[in-house]
């Protein structure tokens, strides 16, 4: 007794949703919350891509051998050959155009935009960059809390 395409794509979905839900909840354990460390998370970020990548291209390559050999200008061979040219060109092209960006904006400043003070007229000078907070921060804070409750210098 086989699965409809119907229930089979409600099955899928049901067990990507379910690992979603997993993948959230892990931040419930102390012991696992450890275990995520830089490196650990670059190496999990970086083969997650990598499958992705994988899954797409060949997805993609399987289509663009289809849709040439399709074609009536092209034979079996020749349209894996210029598939197989097309996926090259596509990511020749691609890094030209990373390279032309990186050219036309060599200081990067496009990049990196995590602190919206780099981009105002006149930003803060006394505000924290942000994502940047350490305790010197918050003891400033406190300072200037205390100084305010008391009515004192500094409050300003």
């Amino acid at each position: 007794m086989g699965l409809t395409n119907a229930e089979l794509g409600l099955v899928l979905t049901t067990v990507a949703g379910s690992a979603t839900a997993l993948g959230a909840a892990v931040v419930f354990s102390e012991r696992l919350v450890q275990l995520a460390s830089k490196p650990f998370l670059a190496g999990a970020l970086g083969l997650s891509s990598g499958v992705m990548l994988y899954v797409s291209f060949v997805e993609i390559f399987v289509k663009a051998l289809d849709g040439f050999a399709d074609s009536s200008a092209f034979g079996d061979s020749d349209a894996y050959l210029m598939a197989t040219a097309a996926l090259f060109g596509g990511m020749g092209f691609m890094s030209g155009l990373d390279a032309l960006v990186h050219w036309l904006d060599p200081n990067r400043s496009a990049h990196h935009a995590s602190d919206p003070r780099k981009h105002m007229a006149d930003p803060a000078p006394d505000l924290a960059p942000c994502c940047e907070l350490d305790d010197g921060v918050f003891d400033e804070i406190e300072r200037r809390r205390a100084a305010a409750a008391a009515g004192g210098p500094g409050a300003g």
